[in-house]
């Protein structure tokens, strides 16, 4: 089932502490990972789990948290994860210039939001494409990552869609997303599948 440990290694590459982290509801994390402007370090809980029999179905990993740790690795997210502002197989994360806190869940086809890393006003977005995986700040709008649709939404910091999604012969279910010193959005294409969130990939690779 999945893995319940954060790892934090120093510059050097050794573990730092001489252990994982775990604690503050991790879940089968894996995609996304931001650092916020206080060096807090949040977490999605994608839930990464192998089906039945691999893992029981009574064993499944909930797949609806984000986790916070300190920069010295304390947790401080409860036990159960933050799951406010309805958090569905949540996949990559950014924290955008205000210092809020953003992830894509992949599930529901939105974003959950908490503003200045704040999970009592976390809000939940409708984002316009279809399993959302990654997020970034490129300085002047949020790029949103649409993998089963093919597709790049463009939102303002209020998660509002500043134009149509971006599609075309090049954009091929587009996975992970980078931004440049000048602005610019890196787009990283899979051209193959989908995410089993929570069905089974859908691609044929």
């Amino acid at each position: 089932c999945g893995s319940k440990y954060l790892f934090r290694f120093a510059p050097d590459g050794k573990l730092r502490g001489g252990r994982p982290i775990t604690g503050g509801g991790l879940s089968g994390a894996g995609y996304g990972i931001t650092r916020d402007h206080g060096g807090n370090i949040w977490v999605a809980n994608f839930g990464f789990a192998a089906p039945a029999p691999g893992c029981p179905a009574n064993l499944q990993p909930p797949h609806n948290s984000m986790s916070k740790f300190s920069p010295q690795g304390q947790a401080l997210s409860p036990a159960s994860g933050f799951t406010r502002g309805a958090m569905d197989w949540p996949q990559g994360m950014t924290t955008d210039r205000n210092g809020s806190i953003w992830a894509a869940n992949c599930a529901s086809n939105s974003l959950t939001v908490y503003p200045g890393g704040d999970p009592s006003r976390a809000r939940n977005i409708k984002v316009g494409v279809e399993q959302p995986f990654h997020v970034v700040d490129n300085g002047r709008a949020l790029f949103v990552s649409g993998l089963e649709s093919s597709s790049i939404a463009m939102l303002d910091l209020d998660g509002r869609p500043l134009r149509a999604p971006i599609t075309g012969p090049h954009v091929d279910n587009p996975l992970g997303l980078a931004t440049d010193a000048r602005g610019n959005v890196w787009i990283a294409n899979s051209g193959v599948i989908t995410m089993p969130c929570p069905d089974r990939p859908t691609g044929t690779g």
